[in-house]
């Protein structure tokens, strides 16, 4: 797991108030693989997560399924069980999705 992205976690989402401030950071999750790389067809492989969007599943989610999908971020990333290319013009066009433990996770 990224332990730069526990730190940050700890620092700024973490025993905020629901909906408050946070500091506009961009935390590197993990590499693409070469072969999900290829296959979206992008040319950094390098993927980050706001600080804004942590603190959005955060005010959102339980604490517990906050964690679970903090802890499989990267693993979903890497071993995706589907891909699906999202139509609307937005800042995430792929959406990457694997089962664990019976639940679909999806990350952006």
């Amino acid at each position: 797991m990224n332990k730069k992205l526990i730190k940050v976690i700890e620092r700024y989402i973490k025993n905020t108030p629901r909906k408050g401030y946070v500091k506009n950071l961009r935390i590197k999750i993990c590499e693409m693989p070469h072969k999900l790389k290829s296959k979206l067809k992008v040319k950094d492989e390098r993927l980050y997560i706001t600080t804004k969007s942590l603190k959005h599943m955060y005010d959102v989610r339980s604490a517990q399924e906050f964690d679970f999908i903090i802890t499989n971020l990267e693993s979903v990333i890497k071993h995706p069980t589907k891909i699906l290319k999202i139509k609307t013009v937005r800042l995430a066009t792929f959406v990457c999705i694997q089962n664990l433990e019976s639940v679909p996770i999806f990350t952006f």
